[in-house]
């Protein structure tokens, strides 16, 4: 269920749910200076997260790319 879900959010289905796009409004509300504060906190799993976090803000996988080509 949870993963049929996360390919159909992949594939845009609930795009127009959302008023204005993800990505541009957490660029807005300075998601990557509160990322920064994160790496200078103390507990790994804090670091951790927001370097999954920035991972994900900065890259795009092969399996987004497959899922893509797969929504088109």
């Amino acid at each position: 269920m949870l993963l049929c879900f996360c390919i159909q959010a992949k594939c845009g289905e609930y795009q127009s749910l959302v008023n204005t796009p993800i990505l541009k409004s957490l660029l807005e509300a300075d998601i990557v200076l509160l990322l920064r504060y994160a790496l200078d906190e103390k507990s790994d799993l804090v670091i951790a997260a927001a370097v999954s976090a920035f991972h994900s803000l900065l890259t795009f996988s092969q399996t987004d790319m497959v899922r893509k080509h797969l929504c088109l």
